[in-house]
């Protein structure tokens, strides 16, 4: 929950950063919290920054997770993060709606029963994301086992 949590944050910071740049007035709240800031800086420039930011850690995570092996690998494997981590969260939260619907409402009730579909399709997106990390990362049987014992295998040197 501390990936869903942190990417949460971040892509909120995004979203919010992308509307005030955007905006050709801010809102009063905004001009109360950042009203001395925008003042010192200009309107745009604190956003910007935070976009910078906000892109800059997502850049350092792919780049983390691709390792040796480069950004697109990488890149497959953060999104697969990603969409598991949301897929859980989602998870939850649908069966918690579809837990009390279950309770409160008749089955003729159409609005809980949508959220049961939408829970069934959260649970193959779940294991979708969970099989393509595994493939992704090479866990199983054809991955980093069939990878180790095939460096384990002593190698043949032409004769010359």
């Amino acid at each position: 929950m501390k990936n869903v949590a942190t990417s949460g944050i971040m892509a909120w910071a995004l979203y919010a950063s992308i509307l005030q740049i955007m905006a050709v007035a801010p809102s009063a709240l905004a001009a109360a919290i950042f009203g001395r800031i925008t003042q010192w800086l200009g309107q745009r420039v604190p956003w910007l920054a935070i976009i910078c930011v906000v892109l800059m850690l997502w850049w350092a995570q792919i780049r983390a997770r691709g390792g040796a092996r480069g950004v697109l690998h990488g890149i497959r494997v953060w999104l697969l993060q990603q969409a598991y981590s949301w897929s859980v969260a989602a998870l939850v939260v649908f069966a918690i709606v579809v837990a009390i619907g279950s309770r409160t409402q008749s089955i003729a009730e159409l609005r809980w029963l949508r959220d049961t579909v939408f829970l069934a399709v959260d649970i193959l997106v779940l294991i979708a994301c969970r099989l393509g990390y595994q493939r992704v990362v090479g866990i199983g049987s054809h991955g980093a086992a069939a990878e180790e014992s095939a460096s384990a295998r002593p190698r043949r040197t032409p004769i010359a």
